[in-house]
């Protein structure tokens, strides 16, 4: 699949890490040189230095053929102006809107060419309201038409992984460690840190290796 992401901040960045590690083909464009310069450091994607919200640049950039756009940068303006350039102008398939101000979500509709917005509190109401969270785990989202998924796991105290680096753990394969909450610090780089009893844990995972996660951290899913 081939997706372009507007924004190189932190968010696009960590998120062209993981669909590459996905096998996904990714573009990155954004007009901060200073971000630029650091997604070229980081990340395998192609990184494009220009105004994502320039119809000319997006057609340079091999719009037409992207699977997927994602609208990531830190302004709600541009990420809808480069949703409906996307959606209306080169027909992209698909378009994801991240909403930085949670006020502004209203804005974010089909009609405006945001096929799915990504919004922090939605998710949290979401969750709620489809009563997804279940023991130890959480899934957040599903992804890949479902054969993979977003995870988030709270280490319980007997968790045989408690106390251990991250980046010694035998991760399963196609398991990707995206992040980790202790209180309120988000460690966007858990590998360095030292596992800890109530440590929330963001994965990215093939569902066919959720029971295998579930078994080395010590955690089930279990049905309502």
């Amino acid at each position: 699949m081939k997706v372009l992401i507007a924004g190189a901040g932190n968010v696009g960045r960590y998120l062209a890490r993981i669909l590459e590690q996905s096998g996904h083909e990714v573009m990155i464009v954004d007009i901060d040189e200073t971000r630029v310069e650091r997604a070229r450091s980081e990340c395998d994607a192609t990184v494009i230095h220009g105004d994502a919200t320039e119809p000319a640049l997006l057609e340079r950039s091999g719009i037409r053929g992207m699977d997927v756009v994602v609208a990531a940068t830190g302004d709600d303006e541009d990420n809808l102006v480069v949703s409906n350039l996307a959606k209306t102008e080169f027909s992209v398939k698909r378009t994801v809107g991240r909403v930085k101000n949670a006020g502004n979500a209203w804005l974010y509709e089909p009609d405006m060419g945001v096929d799915v917005l990504v919004s922090a509190p939605h998710t949290i109401a979401q969750l709620i309201e489809e009563q997804v969270a279940v023991g130890d785990v959480v899934q957040l989202l599903e992804l890949a038409e479902g054969k993979a998924a977003l995870l988030e796991v709270t280490l319980p105290v007997d968790s045989p992984v408690a106390g251990l680096p991250a980046r010694v753990v035998d991760w399963p394969a196609d398991c990707v460690p995206a992040a980790l909450i202790r209180g309120s610090r988000v460690l966007a780089a858990p590998a360095e840190a030292v596992l800890q009893p109530g440590d929330r844990l963001l994965f990215v995972t093939d569902v066919a290796q959720a029971d295998s996660l579930h078994r080395l951290l010590g955690v089930s899913l279990r049905p309502e």
